[in-house]
């Protein structure tokens, strides 16, 4: 089977072309649909696009986000570097955010949002949390 010369391309190369996706409405913003596509194109796609996708971070609310969020992470290569996770209409329990930060790695900055969710210190002892 013949390689598409897509994937011969540097990952640096693919990092400036996909920059340049830019959202009609905000130039300041990276068109968000356009570069979801281009991780599904092929393998050589999936780490620039992501990369930039994940430049403005990420806000969890809730359990279910926090679901989905821990289930994609084996088809993630990078992640991204600011993580906010809010209380939503459904708790957020102790096991889940274990779960969560056992699924997070690259993240720089990690605010939690919490109005009715008691959380232990405990839980924030994670080897995931320590600082580098």
């Amino acid at each position: 089977m013949n390689e598409s010369p897509a994937t011969q391309l540097p990952p640096e190369l693919l990092l400036v072309i996909f920059s340049h996706l830019q959202n009609s409405q905000d130039e300041e913003q990276a068109d968000q649909i356009s570069l979801k596509f281009a991780t599904l194109v092929c393998r050589a796609f999936t780490e620039p696009a992501q990369a930039i996708l994940w430049q403005s971070g990420a806000t969890l609310e809730g359990a279910g986000d926090l679901e989905k969020f821990i289930k994609s992470a084996s088809r993630r290569r990078v992640g991204p570097k600011e993580l906010t996770v809010k209380d939503g209409r459904d708790a957020i329990d102790e096991k889940l955010l274990i779960r969560l930060w056992d699924s997070i790695r690259g993240v720089a900055r990690l605010t939690i949002i919490s109005g009715e969710t008691r959380v232990s210190a405990e839980t924030f002892n994670h080897a995931a949390l320590a600082g580098s």
